[in-house]
């Protein structure tokens, strides 16, 4: 009774491996570019989050301003509070 078991051709063992190599070798590469488009996308969602609440929240603005301009202000106190002699040193 003769065996009828499939022998694959040497040829395509090799486009096999060659293909796994190349896999393997673009594996890398193809990990760290999704990892950027995800920290893109989180840094987009967040932004656009940010820009949808400042869209429909109408005090939102008015906040931002009164806030910037207190940080300004405590700024410009504790710059004053720096003698001169400090400024001019390199």
């Amino acid at each position: 009774m003769a065996s009828h078991a499939r022998t694959e051709p040497p040829g395509r063992l090799i486009a096999g491996g060659n293909a796994l190599l190349a896999f393997l070798l673009l594996l890398v590469p193809a990990g760290f570019f999704a990892l950027t488009w995800h920290a893109r996308l989180v840094h987009f969602r967040a932004q656009a989050l940010g820009f949808l609440a400042f869209l429909f929240r109408p005090d939102l603005h008015r906040r931002l301003r009164a806030r910037r301009h207190a940080l300004q202000a405590e700024l410009d106190a504790l710059a004053r509070m720096v003698p001169v002699a400090a400024e001019t040193r390199p």
